[in-house]
Parts: structure tokens; C-alpha cells; sequence
């Protein structure tokens, strides 16, 4: 039955985000406020649902997140809140995520892909570097907050090797490839469907996530 409700969930929250997606595509004004936070609530149900946690920890830290990000869409709707109250939101969502993450791996030498990991970090930040100006120590040290979260997944899922472990990383990414294309759409060249498609890698992301939590019942 709760594996049923999940899905039901999910399914709605796939509705909602695309009603969310198609004004914002187009282009349309005004665009529906409501269809953001409203995803990410069907989201957090899936997570809470979850029978047979992968342990307390990781479920509770993942539905925390997944309620933090909520609360962080919830104060962008409102007029006149400044972007930086959001951001400091996500922030701490990509903090509970890894804290999540890394309570699943026994500490040891990382494995190979952590180099992709850094190589990735380097790069997105040498592309912003010469645009950031002042703010180069806060990208900085979000992309440090992001890179962490990913290596975290990544050896969580070398570790584990299980459905569960690899939703985890898969959702991981995604919410790194969606701070990438906001970062370079923000600070270096604007690009057509940049919201769009960060916005959707978001989504996706935080849905994977939520489904991780459910560990053995997969």
C-alpha cells in the first residue's frame, strides 16, 4: 500500500511540475507560484513513506532536507524576499544531504571518481572565476558544498552497490548539474531555457533522493 501511495505521489508531483515547467517555458506572465512547493511536498511524502529506511538517520535527513527545501521555495513565492534567503536555504538542504550520505559510507580511500568530482568543481568555477568579482568566495564555496554532496553519493553507492545507494548519487548529480546551470546562466552567459532546465534536473533530483530513502523495500 505505501509503495502504491509513493507512487501516486510521484505521479502527481510529475503533473505539478509540469505545470509548474510549461508557463515558465513559455514564457508566460504571470507565471503560477504555487506548483513549486507544491511538488516538492508530494516529493517529502515519498521519503516519509518509506518502510524499510536504509536507517532512521538517512530517512529522517532526507525528508529534513527535502522539508528545507520546501520552506526555501515557500519564502521565494513571497514579494519581495530577497533570492539570497532562498539560496542560503538550498545551502543547508545540500548540507543535509551530505551529512545524510556521508553516515552511509565507512571511511577509507576514496574511490577513483573523485577526481572526475574535483575536475568538475575546477571547472565550472574556472568558467565563472573572471565574471564573480566579490562573490567569488561564495561560489566558491558553494561549489565546495556541492562537490562534497557528490563525492558523498559516489562513495556511498561504491560502497553500498544497491538500488537504493544509486538513486542516491543519480539525484545527487542532478542537483549539481542544476546548480551548474544557474551558476553559468547567473554569472557568465545567459542562455535560452536555462530556468526550465534547472529547474527540472531539480525536480528530478530531489525525487531520487526521496526514492534513496526507501533502501530494502526497492
Amino acid at each position: 500500500m505505501q509503495f502504491y501511495l509513493a507512487l501516486f505521489f510521484t505521479a502527481s508531483a510529475l503533473v505539478t511540475s509540469v505545470l509548474h515547467l510549461w508557463p515558465v517555458a513559455l514564457r508566460v506572465r504571470p507565471q503560477p507560484q504555487l506548483y513549486a512547493p507544491l511538488t516538492l511536498a508530494l516529493v517529502a511524502l515519498v521519503a516519509l513513506l518509506a518502510p524499510e529506511p536504509v536507517a532512521l538517520f538517512y530517512k529522517g535527513a532526507i525528508t529534513f532536507g527535502l522539508l528545507l527545501a520546501l520552506l526555501a521555495l515557500l519564502f521565494l513565492t513571497l514579494p519581495g524576499t530577497p533570492s539570497a534567503v532562498g539560496f542560503a536555504h538550498l545551502l543547508i538542504v545540500f548540507f543535509v544531504y551530505f551529512l545524510a550520505f556521508a553516515a552511509e559510507i565507512g571511511w577509507r580511500w576514496p574511490t577513483p571518481g573523485v577526481v572526475l568530482v574535483l575536475g568538475y568543481a575546477a571547472l565550472i568555477y574556472w568558467l565563472l572565476a573572471p565574471h564573480l568579482a566579490e562573490l567569488w568566495g561564495t561560489v566558491a564555496g558553494y561549489l565546495v558544498l556541492l562537490s562534497a554532496m557528490l563525492w558523498a553519493a559516489l562513495e556511498m553507492w561504491a560502497q553500498a552497490g544497491q538500488t537504493w545507494a544509486l538513486l542516491g548519487l543519480a539525484g545527487a548529480l542532478l542537483l549539481v548539474i542544476a546548480g551548474s546551470v544557474l551558476a553559468i546562466h547567473t554569472w557568465r552567459s545567459p542562455f535560452r531555457h536555462a530556468q526550465t532546465l534547472a529547474t527540472l534536473a531539480f525536480y528530478a533530483g530531489h525525487g531520487l533522493v526521496a526514492w534513496s530513502a526507501w533502501g530494502g523495500a526497492l
